[in-house]
């Protein structure tokens, strides 16, 4: 990071000590870090900030929209690499980022140098990605402006990909075709030509440049077209650009029927054009010549052609041989070989193109040559910037950790880096030709099942045409005797039509991952029997405390310290209830009023002995809260129910409590009511020498909440205090 500028990643984390963290560790490797904790804030900020080079998101961001709406929103606006992060690595967390484009998904605890390393990949891929289509917009551009087309003809399979210039030259629409469609488009008379040329150039025995006349399918004109190939036998391909010369031809043709049509037109083609006579002396030349070769007309009139038209073999520098001479030689069109250079009259170079022909009499005798070219320079720098491109996208390709396998669109293993190679521990022309479908893979899912070829990462991008991630499945690896396990993403890449070109399959190695995750599990069931063991022991030690002190109420001759044990022993029994209520409850985060509330009271109820004659209901509303409000609430219950049970039916056989608890917006009520002999006027909570009167206040005042006596047919305790939001 020190030599290279340095990126920008923004970190989207709602926890702040996480963000704290993972702050420093991004900055520790070399980061930028721009932070923030909610999913819009992120979206507006990697929108806003082009200055953003990647996003780090976790799935889960607090209030608003998630982590994977976020993410969707950012890629809706701006092409920018996203990794997520995740506490959690179960199939739900990842199903809630499929079909989200992404470059990882990194659990949390993973550690420093499996986040370094998923970022640094995530630049890697994202860049090779964008400098691929880069490429592909380049050369499409320079076909365009060029007006030239490639295509590639299979021998094996007998069919012919073009490009989409080719498409527009040949009024073809799809970008494959079959043999018998491309043979039909030339002329009659042209097809022995094109037979006998492609012979050559396969058998070694002649080039391929050919220039024939073609009737278009799409409005049935004519046009010339010249062809330049070349054959690759180790691919049994053959490689050739098309160039339509229709216009130009029609120029050349217009020249032989007149000189004053010859003047005319000559300033009017935008390619140079030089006229020579049957002794190879320029005789006429455009503007365009004029400025490509330095010389004007009066200066170059009489001149061989060879000292105006200097050119040499850019690759080699050796002069190149004069196509007047060739056209004599011939008598038919030739072409200029591929690497020609053009140095003018004052020294400047011109990579050029194009062909000369033979001017013919009535009676088909050659009386001069006419030489059409074009400055093909920004074409050749762009041809030779793709090369180039290609040339490090391969050793790109070459030197990442990641695996990866470029396949057809018949799902065959056309590349492969040597990550993947040594991920399988076999040579790459091992892998070569190889599909999803075959049996040697022994593919398994993770429950060890076989994992069917049709549903394979690279099978489903090419069917779909939509990227595949995160996929998990064993490969059997014969050399090795074992089985690896493998984290598979497939990147579909279409055409121009729509139709798959090729698919990039992304893996990395993910045995040692599982075996961790395994001994995690381990860990995790052993945390779980040591909980049950804590709880066990902390049950046994409050059961234990609350004998005690029954017991010691028991044993005491003072009715009133015997009654304040015998109260200690209720209250830490309203602990004991929540405590139980939490251990079996989901979450120890909070509890229901509903759970909690009707258990404790028929605790509380069962400590004294004429239970049975007093009626109770509950009327509790199912309501979540924090335990620490339950604890203070259940103490409070506690004590009002020991209130009632002791002292409101006095000289009495029974009568009934009544405990309500609801919320009314942010505002929560609990009431506890007796039809007993009521309490004295002169008692109030603000007043009272009880104990567990005062208790009640205090607490109230804990809940920052009011507690009043309504009197009347009894007693009533109306608390109130507010608590979360409507």
């Amino acid at each position: 990071m020190a030599s290279e500028e340095r990126k920008t990643i923004l970190l989207v984390e709602d926890e702040s000590p996480i963000s704290m963290a993972e702050s420093k560790i991004l900055l520790g490797f070399g980061y930028d870090v721009v932070g923030t904790a909610g999913g819009e804030e992120a979206v507006g900020l990697a929108t806003r900030d082009r200055g953003i080079d990647l996003v780090l998101m976790d799935l889960d961001v607090g209030a608003g929209i998630d982590g994977p709406e976020a993410a969707r929103r950012i890629l809706e606006r701006r092409n920018i690499p996203i990794v997520f992060l995740s506490s959690r690595a179960e199939e739900s967390c990842v199903d809630r980022v499929r079909g989200i484009v992404r470059y990882g998904y990194v659990l949390k605890d993973s550690g420093p140098f499996v986040l370094r390393s998923a970022i640094e990949t995530a630049f890697a891929l994202f860049e090779a990605a964008t400098r691929a289509r880069e490429n592909e917009e380049r050369l499409l551009r320079a076909e365009l402006v060029a007006g030239f087309g490639s295509w590639e003809f299979d021998l094996s399979g007998k069919s012919v990909i073009a490009s989409p210039g080719a498409r527009r030259i040949y009024g073809l629409g799809a970008d494959s075709w079959s043999i018998s469609g491309v043979q039909e488009l030339p002329l009659a008379q042209y097809r022995g030509l094109l037979d006998r040329a492609l012979r050559g150039i396969v058998d070694g025995t002649g080039p391929y440049d050919v220039v024939f006349e073609i009737r278009r399918p799409d409005d049935g004109s004519l046009r010339t077209i010249h062809s330049i190939a070349k054959y690759d036998a180790e691919r049994n391909i053959v490689t050739g650009t098309i160039h339509d010369i229709t216009e130009r031809q029609k120029a050349v043709d217009t020249l032989r029927s007149s000189e004053e049509s010859l003047a005319i037109t000559l300033q009017s083609i935008g390619d140079a054009v030089i006229a020579t006579d049957v002794e190879g002396r320029v005789t006429r030349m455009n503007a365009a010549a004029e400025r490509l070769t330095g010389w004007n007309l009066s200066a170059a009139l009489g001149r061989p052609l060879g000292e105006v038209f200097v050119i040499v073999n850019a690759l080699s520098g050796e002069k190149a041989e004069n196509p007047v001479v060739r056209v004599f030689r011939t008598g038919g069109v030739v072409g200029l070989a591929n690497h020609t250079v053009l140095i003018s009259r004052n020294g400047e170079e011109y990579q050029i193109a194009d062909s000369a022909s033979p001017i013919k009499d009535r009676l088909g005798k050659i009386r001069g040559v006419i030489l059409v070219f074009s400055d093909v320079t920004e074409r050749y720098r762009a041809e030779e910037e793709l090369r180039s491109s290609e040339a490090k996208f391969r050793s790109l390709v070459e030197h990442m950790q990641v695996g990866i396998l470029l396949f057809n669109p018949r799902g065959e293993i056309v590349l492969s880096n040597p990550r993947a190679c040594e991920i399988f521990s076999v040579e790459e022309t091992r892998l070569l030709g190889r599909t999803p479908a075959d049996a040697d893979w022994g593919a398994i899912r993770e429950d060890g099942s076989p994992f069917p070829s049709s549903v394979h990462p690279v099978a489903r991008a090419i069917a779909t045409r939509m990227p595949v991630s995160d996929v998990v499945l064993g490969i059997h690896r014969p050399a090795c005797k074992d089985r690896v396990w493998l984290l598979v993403d497939a990147i579909p890449l279409l055409a121009g039509d729509g139709g798959v070109r090729q698919v990039v399959c992304t893996f990395i190695d993910i045995t040692e991952r599982r075996h961790a995750e395994a001994e995690v599990k381990k860990l995790l069931a052993e945390k779980e029997i040591i909980l049950k063991e804590v709880h066990h022991r902390v049950k046994n030690n409050m059961n234990t405390m609350k004998s005690l002190l029954f017991l010691q109420s028991q044993s005491v001759k003072n009715g009133a310290v015997g009654s304040a044990l015998l109260d200690a022993s209720g209250r830490l029994q309203s602990m004991y209830v929540l405590y139980e209520k939490l251990y079996r409850s989901s979450a120890f985060t909070e509890l229901s009023l509903k759970e909690y509330v009707p258990a404790l009271v028929d605790e509380v109820l069962g400590i004294f002995p004429n239970a049975d004659d007093v009626r109770v209901s509950t009327d509790i509303e199912d309501i979540a809260m924090d335990p620490k409000v339950l604890s203070t609430l259940g103490i409070i219950v506690n004590e009002l129910i020991t209130n009632a049970m002791k002292y409101a039916f006095a000289g009495r056989a029974g009568g009934s409590i009544d405990i309500s608890m609801s919320r009314s917006g942010d505002r929560m009520r609990l009431t506890v009511r007796d039809d007993g002999i009521g309490m004295p006027e002169s008692v109030e909570f603000g007043n009272s020498s009880g104990f567990g009167l005062m208790l009640v206040s205090m607490l109230t005042q804990q809940l920052s909440g009011s507690v009043r006596l309504e009197r009347g047919k009894g007693t009533a305790v109306v608390l109130e205090f507010a608590y979360g939001s409507s």
